[in-house]
């Protein structure tokens, strides 16, 4: 890709006519702009006329002066002075001015200059031009020099080399970050820039020769797992930052180290994959820690796409159809890990390892027991006649006698069912399936288990797609999610209930439970408090002590989206306002008289916020106030 830049950059170093002017190459951050130029200069390792001491190689990261430009150019020539011990002693070449000490700057054991006070204007006069004659300088990270200097200056200075001596100038930058400047001092950098630059080029990132050099540098196992994965995942999550594809293998290397021996050989990859996509989706700030972790994966192996656009998609997607259930990934390999490994770097080996053994334990044990229906689905293709009749009838039995009651393997069934019916494999027809269906649910409605992502049964039960393409398989279909959402308001309507009493002994986990981002999820798009009894949540609340009352509180603001920016209130939670507004007015109407009881002011300040955020809720619903009392005096 960048081959053509590699071969003139090599005309122009090695060319016996001085050209009299600087190439620039650009290119935005992270995309193997010094990654090129390092794999350029490999060919310069005394090989060839131009040795590796005559290639000067100088960062400008936080450079103010041109004197600190002479003094990385000193430090690049003099062997001791471009020691990393020495260019991090600042301080000792400011005592060294002080002494009077010489250096011999080329080498040949005479002393070229006198380190005094003014040792800078030798250094331009022998130092820049006479010894660095015939010398190659690469100046890299251009744009990140101090706010308080300017590229006009770093051009200007490098004009003066480049038309007095045979010095090749190489630049190195993003333009993007360089020019972005007033209109005034972006006309005169351009000017500067036609002077002193002859040829520019912009890096394009050579992700494939990058990655295996990455992949050698780490000495990483599972080459062709990275090979031929991250190329996939870089264009799924459109990034083409080298930069962050190196801090993420470095990193999935020190988490592949800890999980060691443990990981079982079959998980390794997909473990791997979901590093590689949270890891580098967080350093492209796509994601955030409060972000859901499952959706976030969602976004990438059902929908592939990275997250944002993800759930750009999702929401216009929930305008366009009323009832839409997105699919969702439910079993997500180290579900509890991935937020404090990722947003928080935790690499403790002991509680990786310990939550990896649970998980496996749970898996195996899940495992143990198969289900025939999913035999059935799995291994249909290498039964024989009577293996096939007789796995099937077990199946067709299971199913009328209620075995298979999680709406999820409801539809599978059917599904499979149609398909062996149609392929002529089974003698029940299209009827016959329809019918066992809905006895099934005439007997079993209430009983059956729902999934809380509806559509989410296609990965949870072997990654089969449903097709809806056959019009009484959509009947069923469209029937089951109805009764899926209709259980799992009911679900939702009995545990909320019963987290009234836990309640009474864990606000916290009551609190954690009603949240969405910073809490468990369990109620997430149901309305809650419209399935409880207020005035039994009331006196609750007025038992707890004010900072719990408080507590609970701010939980529901931040359910609504009012405490943490996130300003939406879901059109689900609808259902919410009459008994919100319920709880403000037997807060205000409880605490009329608080004047001299601090616990009548704490509870009557807690009722402010609650019909501050019955205002909120009508504001964003467009919901009318219906006599929420207003008159009430502000707490302080």
């Amino acid at each position: 890709m960048n081959e053509h830049i590699k071969e003139y950059c090599e005309k122009f170093i090695e060319s016996k006519e001085n050209p009299h002017y600087a190439v620039f190459l650009n290119g935005k951050w992270g995309t193997g702009k010094t990654y090129f130029i390092n794999k350029l200069l490999e060919k310069y390792a005394d090989k060839t006329d131009l040795k590796k001491k005559d290639i000067i190689k100088i960062s400008l990261f936080g450079v103010k002066t041109t004197e600190e430009i002479d003094l990385k150019i000193y430090q690049a020539i003099h062997p001791i002075l471009s020691s990393k011990g020495m260019k991090l002693a600042g301080a000792i070449l400011r005592s060294a001015i002080k002494l009077g000490t010489t250096v011999d700057i080329n080498g040949d054991g005479k002393d070229d200059i006198s380190i005094s006070s003014n040792w800078l204007d030798e250094i331009k006069s022998k130092g820049k031009v006479d010894s660095v004659s015939n010398r190659l300088i690469v100046v890299d990270d251009l744009e990140r020099i101090d706010s308080s200097f300017s590229p006009n200056q770093v051009f200007a200075y490098f004009s003066e080399i480049i038309t007095e001596s045979d010095i090749r100038v190489i630049f190195v930058g993003n333009e993007e970050k360089i020019a972005d400047k007033s209109e005034n001092e972006k006309n005169e950098y351009l000017k500067i820039k036609e002077k002193t630059i002859g040829i520019e080029f912009t890096i394009e990132p050579n992700k494939n020769d990058a990655i295996k050099s990455f992949i050698s540098e780490l000495s990483l196992t599972q080459t062709d797992f990275y090979t031929q994965k991250l190329p996939y995942i870089m264009d799924i999550l459109k990034c083409d930052n080298l930069r962050t594809i190196w801090q993420a293998l470095y990193n999935l290397n020190l988490f592949a180290k800890i999980l060691g021996d443990v990981i079982e050989e079959e998980d390794k990859e997909e473990v791997f994959e979901i590093f590689l996509v949270l890891y580098i989706q967080k350093n492209l700030e796509e994601i955030h820690k409060t972000d859901d972790i499952e959706s976030v994966l969602s976004g990438y192996f059902v929908y592939h796409k990275p997250y944002k656009e993800h759930i750009k998609w999702l929401e216009e997607k929930k305008k366009s159809q009323k009832y839409f259930f997105p699919d969702t990934l439910r079993n997500v390999p180290l579900r509890n890990i991935w937020v404090r490994l990722i947003f928080e770097g935790c690499y403790d080996k002991k509680w990786i390892v310990k939550e990896y053994s649970k998980e496996l334990e749970e898996r195996k044990q899940q495992n143990k027991t198969p289900k025939n229906l999913f035999k059935l689905a799995n291994d249909w293709r290498n039964l024989n006649k009577d293996e096939f009749e007789n796995l099937t009838k077990t199946v067709v039995t299971e199913f009328e006698n209620g075995a298979y009651l999680n709406a999820g393997e409801i539809v599978f069934f059917c599904y499979f069912m149609f398909l062996y019916s149609n392929w002529r494999l089974i003698p029940n027809n299209i009827d016959d399936i329809v019918a066992k269906f809905h006895k099934l649910i005439e007997n079993k409605k209430s009983e059956i288990e729902p999934l809380k992502y509806w559509n989410s049964h296609e990965f949870i039960y072997h990654g089969y797609g449903l097709n809806l393409d056959n019009p009484e398989y959509k009947k069923i279909f469209s029937e089951m999610a109805l009764i899926n959402k209709n259980n799992l308001l009911k679900q939702s309507q009995d545990s909320i209930n019963k987290d009234l009493e836990l309640l009474k002994k864990d606000v916290l986990e009551f609190c954690r439970n009603i949240l969405h981002v910073h809490g468990n999820s369990k109620y997430h798009e149901f309305p809650v408090l419209s399935f409880i009894n207020i005035d039994t949540f009331y006196n609750i609340l007025q038992d707890l002590s004010i900072d719990n009352q408080l507590l609970v509180e701010e939980s529901f603001e931040e359910r609504y989206g009012k405490r943490y920016s996130n300003g939406n209130v879901l059109p689900e939670y609808a259902d919410d306002y009459e008994n919100l507004k319920k709880i403000a007015e037997k807060y205000n109407a409880d605490n009329v008289d608080f004047l001299y009881d601090p616990q009548a002011y704490e509870k009557h300040c807690i009722g402010e916020r609650w019909m501050e955020l019955v205002k909120y809720f009508e504001e964003k619903l467009n919901l009318k106030n219906n006599g929420v009392n207003e008159g009430n005096e502000k707490c302080i």
